[in-house]
């Protein structure tokens, strides 16, 4: 009998083979051997998972976030981590009387263009990443892994309509 975690490994493993006719004679070959391990098989809802991997959700049928972070030096020494699939971002000082970046401000400016790309359906999650000023932490909007590219386009073209209601908001690199 055939665990579901070799199960999913296996789908994860052909879902990442870009070419189409690679991919059909290994879903084909998994298939006539787990028909031979386990006599109650489904390959209909195996092709099916692996169609769901490849358009970017996770198992469970959600869109999956990644939350990858690089490192973004602004100089020898001092930086910010950024995750890899962030479509917008804002530094946040705090809530101090004396903070640059007030966190009601940056939350209301994301929250902006966290609306706008809802609206235009692209789901987003909000992540916090460190920076190396100690009085500052990095907030930032990221998209699921497979709409990301149309994601950050939307979010560039939102960013720019919102300039000048805009102070702290900033695009990804």
């Amino acid at each position: 009998m055939l665990s579901k975690k070799y199960f999913e490994k296996k789908a994860m493993e052909i879902a990442t083979i870009r070419d189409g006719i690679a991919r059909e004679l290994k879903i084909k070959e998994y298939i006539s051997f787990a028909s031979k391990s386990n006599p109650m098989f489904d390959e209909g809802r195996f092709r099916a998972y692996i169609n769901e991997l490849r358009a970017g959700k996770s198992p469970s049928g959600r869109l999956s976030f990644s939350k990858k972070t690089k490192w973004v030096s602004t100089d020898a020494w001092r930086g910010y981590e950024q995750p890899v699939y962030a479509v917008a971002g804002a530094s946040d000082t705090g809530s101090w009387s004396d903070s640059p970046n007030p966190s009601i401000d940056v939350e209301n400016e994301m929250n902006m263009i966290k609306k706008e790309l809802s609206q235009s359906g692209i789901p987003t999650k909000e992540v916090i990443t460190r920076s190396s000023n100690v009085f500052m932490g990095k907030r930032w909007l990221i998209a699921p892994k497979s709409i990301y590219p149309k994601a950050k386009k939307k979010s560039k073209d939102i960013l720019k309509k919102l300039i000048k209601e805009t102070h702290f908001i900033h695009g990804a690199d």
